[in-house]
């Protein structure tokens, strides 16, 4: 996937004389602190919540983070509530094999540290976990971070897995019972987009410019990036139904592998996507996926909104020439009927 060269019409035309207005001509993202002063993030932001947690109509006082708009979970805290239940499980770890057990039906003796209630402190950094966990045996698919050396589930793989029904209201927060199976289909406050950013901040193309500035410190312009190159956060499930099961494509290593890893950075792992009627109301942050005898052939992420009087917006994008490429190199591309963008903004 070649990268593209609209932007020489720009030059061209500053040559001719043909100057575009100030504001059309760069994307100025905000100024933040000096680069040798702030380290790149670690990963996504792990915020405490007092999200209410009801088991089988008792409430309960785990440990919980927010994260992308979901909220995760010790798997020893749910093995305590869940003690005693039809769902009970007992939990292990296999050091041998970075692999977290859990056996259906076996008793769990509380250990010190279970239910310790909400975090004391502020965000945590959060990091894509290496540790498997198995289910009876079977390895299961799970969304698991790494959170001050523990692993934390997302409450709903939890249910899916162990065979428990995961609900939630904005008046009784999540709500679980041992009398019904889990529903991982059924719409969750997760597939609402989030009021907020992926950092907490409000969803602001201001915020979003300036959480891609974070980024493009961490992967400068050049940075090697091919379809060797894994995404260094798992894909999420949004951007997997977009490139995989829309497109029927495998661009999810490369320019695909890239683009989810800065959507998921801005707006978080579980905001949803959703196609734009009109390419001319792209913003910051927009996936535009270009489609090749109905497959995805390439998938960018907007770093701006058009141009006035043109289709062009500036882009970021992974595999370009085998490489990150940031608008600072003259990246964009003019938009046309080959082109679909989606969006996580809210609607």
């Amino acid at each position: 996937m070649k990268k593209r060269f609209a932007g020489l019409t720009v030059a061209l035309a500053l040559c001719l004389g043909l100057i575009l207005p100030a504001s059309a001509m760069t994307i100025v993202y905000p100024s933040g602190p000096a680069e040798e002063t702030s380290a790149p993030p670690a990963g996504p932001v792990a915020a405490p919540t007092n999200d209410r947690l009801t088991v089988d109509g008792v409430l309960q006082n785990p440990t919980v983070y927010k994260i992308g708009g979901s909220n995760y979970f010790k798997i020893r805290d749910l093995a305590a509530v869940l003690n005693g239940t039809g769902k009970q499980f007992s939990v292990g770890y296999d050091g041998a094999t970075n692999s977290v057990t859990a056996t259906t039906g076996q008793g769990y003796t509380k250990q010190a540290g279970d239910l310790a209630g909400p975090p004391a402190v502020g965000n945590k950094s959060a990091v894509l976990s290496n540790d498997a966990i198995y289910v009876d045996g079977a390895r299961i698919q799970a969304e698991v971070y790494k959170i001050d050396g523990s692993n934390y589930f997302k409450l709903r793989d939890l249910g899916t897995a162990l065979g428990f029904s995961v609900d939630w209201s904005a008046a009784q927060g999540m709500i679980v019972s041992t009398t019904g199976t889990a529903a991982p289909e059924t719409p969750t406050e997760t597939e609402t987009p989030a009021a907020t950013l992926a950092n907490g901040k409000p969803v602001t193309e201001e915020n979003v410019l300036a959480i891609m500035a974070e980024v493009e410190r961490e992967y400068p312009d050049g940075t090697p990036w091919d379809e060797t190159g894994m995404n260094p956060n798992k894909v999420s499930k949004p951007i997997y139904n977009l490139i995989e099961r829309v497109y029927r494509s495998s661009s999810l290593k490369g320019c695909g592998g890239f683009a989810s890893m800065l959507s998921d950075r801005i707006f978080g792992y579980d905001a949803p996507c959703r196609k734009l009627d009109d390419n001319s109301k792209v913003r910051p942050g927009d996936l535009i996926v270009e489609i090749f005898n109905g497959k995805a052939s390439h998938v960018m992420v907007a770093a701006g909104t058009m141009y006035p009087g043109t289709t062009i917006v500036d882009i970021a994008d992974g595999n370009s020439n085998d490489m990150v490429c940031w608008p600072s190199n003259w990246n964009d591309i003019a938009l046309n009927q080959t082109h679909v963008v989606y969006t996580r903004y809210p609607e």
